[in-house]
């Protein structure tokens, strides 16, 4: 049989003290005698059979006079505290936490944070401090809902960023373990499979025969993976005994490796007989394997704005739904128009009126340029868009292609014809398990800012004047004689002492 163990809701967990029906979850895993086991079934069974109701107090005795077990426990009606270890009744866990000041702390804080994301992380911290776990991981979970990438949250609930993905410690825990899984088997069934297959080259029809009859046997699901590989990725008549041998297995694993060979098989009869051998096979072993491959056509949305001083950003956002919830990206690319200083300098005798007339000249080239260059950097981020258009039109027809092989499979395997959209397929496993739809998922944003100037360097160089010792007024001798200082001019001959 079976032990349930439920754990108690947060709204009545935590419990302060022992009582009269409580056991601590070390003596009542101890105790799994012969006689309490036999009470609970009989009990049980009478149950079925003759609609008795007083369940509790047939199970008294295994109660009262040895140490009870866990299923005792339960079909008695005592429910699981895992923070204490204790097996309570539900009228101690109401008079237990009517008397919990933490609880009487934690509802009057709870009504002074607000219903946002900073509020119910407060909240959660909160309750860390007061130790109550159950309550923070709810309110951790609340921040989550709110923000799906909350580093915080992630962390106190124990996930980890594995290549963009969160997985908690437990998902990575199971991958770690299913892939030695995987490597045990097949090094375990490699070597018999190769053996068989051997056999079944020989033209003696009793090796054949005894190799076919040693096949058939095979019902461990380890041997799935050994199958995969030395059967149905080799083709033709030996990928198609494979196919068989999944079907004739009846496991969760081969389920999933007839989904898989439905379709994603290179050859078209291999996927055809699987599809059509995934009909013997429980519906809930393959269809969520199904379902979990179809993806919904991303989409996507780009803008090019342009500021007053001619730079440009490019906005794209990228959404994808999916079964579980759905993701935004968002990448903003800041090009700015940026003009760097001149390192040029000029040394020139030349008036103030013509060194102006010299830095107009090169600011006017200087924002020719960079009007040049800005009109080449937003023709190159046109083309990029363009690009990136063609990508992901290019991708979401292998995802329609994909879908509709998958919405093949799964109407040839559950006869069920549905659109080859995850929506409908979705919605149909919902009715068919007579589940609600969870409506409005969470949908995930991620977003990024990159800035990229539009770099130029101005041709406008600085202007030193040559200057000279003389003030002005000052006589200069020439071969015309004295004239002022300001007045000479470049090609005046003038009388100098050598």
């Amino acid at each position: 049989m079976q032990i349930v163990r439920t754990t108690l809701a947060v709204a009545v967990a935590t419990i302060a003290a022992c009582g009269c029906w409580t056991q601590t979850v070390e003596a009542a895993d101890k105790a799994k005698g012969a006689g309490a086991a036999s009470l609970v079934d009989e009990t049980l069974r009478r149950e079925a059979a003759e609609g008795i109701d007083d369940r509790a107090e047939l199970l008294k005795p295994a109660l009262v006079g040895s140490r009870p077990s866990p299923s005792v426990y339960w079909h008695s009606g005592f429910l699981y505290d895992p923070t204490r270890r204790l097996w309570l009744l539900p009228e101690e866990i109401q008079q237990r936490a009517a008397k919990d000041r933490r609880l009487t702390a934690y509802r009057a804080f709870r009504s002074t944070r607000a219903a946002s994301e900073r509020g119910r992380a407060e909240l959660a911290r909160w309750c860390e401090k007061q130790n109550l776990p159950d309550q923070a991981r709810a309110h951790w979970t609340e921040v989550l809902d709110r923000a799906p990438d909350d580093p915080e949250a992630r962390r106190q609930l124990g996930f980890v960023s594995v290549n963009g993905t969160w997985l908690s410690q437990q998902d990575v825990a199971d991958a770690q373990a299913n892939l030695a899984q995987v490597d045990a088997a097949l090094a375990r069934w490699t070597p018999k499979l190769e053996n068989l297959l051997a056999w079944l080259q020989k033209s003696n029809s009793p090796a054949r025969d005894r190799a076919l009859q040693e096949l058939a046997a095979i019902k461990d699901p380890d041997a799935v993976p050994a199958i995969e590989s030395l059967f149905c990725a080799t083709g033709g008549e030996t990928a198609l005994l494979g196919i068989e041998l999944l079907e004739n297995m009846k496991a969760a694993e081969a389920a999933s490796a007839l989904a898989w060979q439905a379709v994603f098989s290179p050859w078209p009869l291999v996927r055809s007989e699987a599809a059509a051998a995934l009909r013997s096979q429980r519906k809930h072993d393959y269809v969520p394997v199904l379902l979990a491959a179809m993806r919904s056509p991303i989409q996507a949305r780009y803008g090019l704005y342009t500021s007053p001083d001619g730079g440009f950003l490019v906005r794209r956002a990228i959404y994808q739904e999916g079964p579980e919830g759905s993701q935004l990206a968002v990448l903003d690319v800041a090009r700015p128009a940026v003009l760097l200083p001149s390192n040029k300098t000029v040394m020139t005798p030349m008036s103030r009126q013509e060194s102006r007339e010299l830095i107009r000249r090169a600011q006017i080239e200087d924002q020719r340029r960079q009007w040049l260059n800005l009109a080449i950097a937003r023709a190159r981020a046109m083309e990029q868009i363009r690009q990136q258009q063609a990508a992901i039109a290019a991708e979401n027809l292998t995802t329609a292609s994909l879908n509709t092989r998958l919405g093949s499979v799964l109407a040839e395997a559950t006869g069920n014809a549905q659109p080859a959209s995850p929506d409908e397929w979705y919605s149909w496993w919902y009715n068919y398990n007579e589940l609600t739809s969870p409506g409005q998922q969470p949908t995930r944003v991620t977003y990024q800012a990159a800035n990229q100037p539009v770099v130029a360097v101005s041709q406008v160089p600085t202007i030193r004047y040559a200057v000279s010792c003389l003030v002005a007024g000052t006589p200069v001798w020439t071969e015309l004689g004295p004239v002022p200082v300001e007045q000479i001019r470049v090609g005046d001959r003038v009388l100098a002492c050598d």
